[in-house]
């Protein structure tokens, strides 16, 4: 017998429903421009049953906190929560989030790679503070936790040169940045907006060479091969531990790539 396919799309419902602003249709003008911006996947197949069945706050927590529909093929459950409604329907009106601890395989990696998060990118202009002060800004913007930071030079008003300064950062750490910018530079504004990114499955670990041990990251690739590149740093130290070309030191780690051992999951 075939087993059945699981479905884990969220289903809207029709009808009407009450709020602040007035009756409106289902789904509401909040949950389409979600759905549409996300470009999130809905269910047709609970669309005749009368009722609200996706809110804008829950469509706001799926294409914030969920990067693919579909569970892992294997994983255990630490613990879960359950959250009952109030309207009626014909069937159980709840919802039952689990925290679960996957066991990645192969092909799961495979499935969810590349995978997609939401990030932030604040940035402005700079034109009164010295260039010892913008190097020292950016390396705190690094320090903190900025996924990366980029700047350059620029003619602003008046033809004074400024800094152009751009910081790619954790979504859930936006707040905290826009403090450092106006605690540790001289601009009194900042520019932010919200957007996505598509990354590979990496994970950091270690090579064992015939130089030593070196730091490296690992890269998944589409078609399922995976690819070894070392630390930058690493590289500057074996050449000048070893007084061997740059050149050298990337043939002898590539060979060695087979010894790499992994300090974490694919992320």
């Amino acid at each position: 017998m075939a087993k059945e396919k699981q479905e884990n799309e969220p289903m809207l419902g029709k009808g009407f429903v009450q709020t602040e602003h007035g009756k409106l249709s289902v789904p509401s003008p909040a949950v389409i421009e979600l759905i549409r911006k996300k470009n999130i996947k809905v269910l047709s197949s609970f669309d005749s049953i009368e009722g609200e069945l996706s809110t804008p706050t829950g469509i706001a927590l799926l294409s914030n906190l969920v990067d693919y529909m579909q569970p892992p093929l294997k994983y255990s459950i630490n613990s879960y929560g359950v959250g009952i409604g109030n309207l009626k329907f014909s069937f159980p009106n709840l919802v039952r989030v689990y925290k679960i601890s996957s066991f990645k395989d192969s092909s799961f990696n495979k499935r969810i790679n590349p995978n997609c998060e939401e990030i932030s990118v604040q940035e402005a202009w700079i034109d009164d503070q010295t260039p010892e002060d913008i190097s020292n800004f950016v390396e705190k913007l690094r320090f903190e936790g900025a996924y990366d930071v980029s700047y350059h030079a620029i003619y602003m008003k008046k033809n004074r040169i400024g800094f152009s300064i751009q910081a790619i950062l954790p979504i859930e750490k936006k707040e905290y940045f826009r403090g450092l910018w106006f605690n540790y530079s001289n601009t009194i504004g900042v520019r932010e907006r919200t957007q996505s990114r598509w990354k590979l499955l990496r994970r950091s670990g270690e090579c064992a060479t015939i130089l030593g041990n070196i730091k490296a990251k690992q890269t998944l690739k589409l078609d399922g091969s995976v690819t070894m590149k070392p630390e930058n740093d690493e590289v500057l130290r074996l050449k000048l531990e070893h007084n061997i070309s740059t050149d050298e030191i990337r043939k002898i780690i590539k060979e060695s790539s087979k010894n790499f051992v992994a300090f974490e999951n694919w992320k």
